[in-house]
């Protein structure tokens, strides 16, 4: 799995159980709003955000990217963890937070960690 696989692992865990908006700019387009300033690593942040929204494109659903500032309430929210304790679910690369509405957390210091140890597999 590549780095950016997180940000689509995210957004995939947080439609299970949720459906494609109702304000679908037209008959048949399902889409979906995804609210996330990933890191401060714009490089990382764009290129998960193409990887995302190819794979989605690929099964008929258009990813409306927004900043959370901005975020439409029925916007899938995804933050990130950069200091993540190790006793905080260990072993884990995120969790999802389903009594909030649609929020997931990526321990991406634990990302960045991995991708250390696997060398040039993790793509960022």
């Amino acid at each position: 799995m590549k780095i950016t696989g997180v940000a689509v692992m995210a957004v995939m865990a947080a439609m299970d159980g949720t459906s494609v908006s109702a304000n679908a700019a037209s008959a048949g387009e399902r889409q979906v709003m995804v609210c996330t300033g990933l890191t401060a690593d714009i490089r990382l942040e764009n290129r998960a955000k193409t990887v995302s929204s190819g794979i989605f494109a690929g099964i008929g659903v258009k990813i409306h990217w927004h900043d959370p500032k901005n975020c439409p309430t029925e916007g899938i929210r995804i933050t990130f963890s950069n200091e993540t304790p190790a006793s905080l679910m260990p072993g884990a690369l995120a969790y999802a937070l389903p009594y909030e509405g649609t929020h997931i957390v990526v321990f991406f210091d634990r990302v960045k960690k991995i991708r250390a140890t696997c060398g040039a597999y993790w793509v960022m």
